[in-house]
């Protein structure tokens, strides 16, 4: 099986969406309109709140494909996942609409304009963008791209402490080293909305952190538009403050891109972003040999693909093909096995085997089963909603039977 396949699944494992809003919430109110017999029984308080959160924990594990380990460190308040190193939120979108803005026709229906938000200060309003932080950073930042950039650097509101890292800092002839070990604050220009009262705070290079880019998926570098791969490449890892700083007029996305000189890190970063679709498609090219017969998994046999393939299909069709002959698997695949591999092919052959001793594939269709079955008459006749009734009182007096044993003891 290719490793990309293989990273592309534990990758969609891992990093699975959660449960939605509205799935979390019918769980719950299922769980509250089954077990009422609870809710009302005799227990205390207590015990009801531990076993109605048992049962909302169990469901909604059962919808998100949680395991218990994990719900347990949410209702703890722990964190469910541990990282070495921190991540920054660049919603990559908005900047490549600022970097395109001068070659866009408007257009008034466009939905997917920028959105900015809008501020009171000093009795005017203000709109501000994530945008105006990097097109309005100082001068010292002049050569910072906008993915180091955001790895690097937040906003901060000057204060005291702000103040004397401003003015301790002194402008080197050729500007801020981005190496420079220690942190820094570096005033916006004059043009950003903030600039009398915020600035940038620079980290050290090993405080950075690694930028998480969001706004669906970056474009593919040798499958659909090239030019807006191009701008994209560009817009992340060379230096702008607008368009004409990445391209002229006369020039073309992919022309600019060519003869740009990126730094070698935003090569390696530039191929790791391709990684996605390289598995992606290493999967589906796997996955058309499996079903062509071209590719087989070690260590599962032709019988298993077989049952597992029509455990995928619709319940309305029909299970044909369990009626074929087991192929031993040492035959198939003629590697060493480990013991545990080998008893459990020892023991689906011994049990297909005894399935098909006593006539699991014969059909039992004209068979009149009930004459083997006690049949049990009821004579009483009583509505839909009578019967739920009774037999939910039927059910509170066990469980309250129960409870009142178990107290005694």
């Amino acid at each position: 099986m290719p490793i990309k396949s293989v990273l592309l699944y534990v990758t969609k494992y891992v990093t699975k969406p959660t449960l939605k809003t509205y799935a979390a919430f019918k769980a719950v109110t299922s769980i509250f309109d089954k077990y009422t017999d609870i809710l009302n029984g005799l227990l205390t308080r207590q015990e009801k709140a531990q076993t109605l959160m048992t049962k909302i924990a169990n469901a909604l594990s059962a919808k998100s494909d949680m395991g218990s380990p994990m719900i347990c460190m949410y209702l703890l308040g722990h964190p469910d996942h541990y990282t070495d190193y921190d991540f920054s939120l660049l919603y990559w979108p908005t900047f490549i609409r600022e970097v395109r803005r001068p070659w866009m026709v408007e257009n008034p229906l466009d939905n997917d304009a920028d959105k900015i938000a809008i501020i009171k200060q000093r009795g005017r309003i203000v709109g501000l963008s994530p945008v105006f932080d990097y097109i309005f950073r100082g001068p010292k930042l002049e050569n910072m791209s906008l993915y180091e950039w955001s790895s690097r650097s937040k906003q901060v509101k000057l204060n005291h402490q702000m103040e004397n890292l401003l003015s301790s800092f002194h402008t080197p002839k050729h500007g801020y080293n981005t190496s420079t070990p220690d942190s820094v604050v570096i005033r916006f220009l004059n043009d950003h909305p903030l600039a009398n009262t915020h600035a940038t705070y620079i980290y050290p290079p090993h405080c950075k952190q690694v930028p998480n880019l969001v706004g669906g998926s970056l474009p593919q570098k040798d499958q659909g538009d090239h030019e807006y791969y191009c701008s994209t490449m560009l817009t992340l890892f060379k230096p702008w403050r607008s368009g004409y700083d990445l391209k002229s007029d006369t020039e073309s996305w992919d022309s600019a891109f060519s003869i740009n000189k990126f730094d070698s890190k935003h090569m390696v970063i530039m191929k790791n972003m391709n990684i996605r679709y390289e598995c992606m498609d290493a999967a589906d090219d796997f996955y058309t040999q499996l079903k062509s017969g071209g590719a087989v998994v070690p260590g599962i046999t032709p019988t298993e693909y077989e049952i597992n393939e029509m455990l995928q299909r619709d319940e309305t069709e029909e299970f044909e093909g369990l009626n074929e002959v087991y192929v031993n698997s040492e035959d198939v695949f003629p590697t060493i096995v480990g013991k545990k591999e080998l008893k459990q092919r020892i023991a689906t052959t011994e049990m297909i085997s005894v399935m098909k001793e006593i006539g699991w594939q014969m059909p039992l269709m004209g068979q009149n089963f009930l004459q083997t079955k006690n049949i049990v008459s009821i004579n009483l006749i009583y509505a839909a909603s009578r019967w739920k009734t009774i037999i939910s009182k039927k059910r509170e007096a066990i469980l309250n039977e129960r409870l009142s044993e178990r107290r005694t003891k």
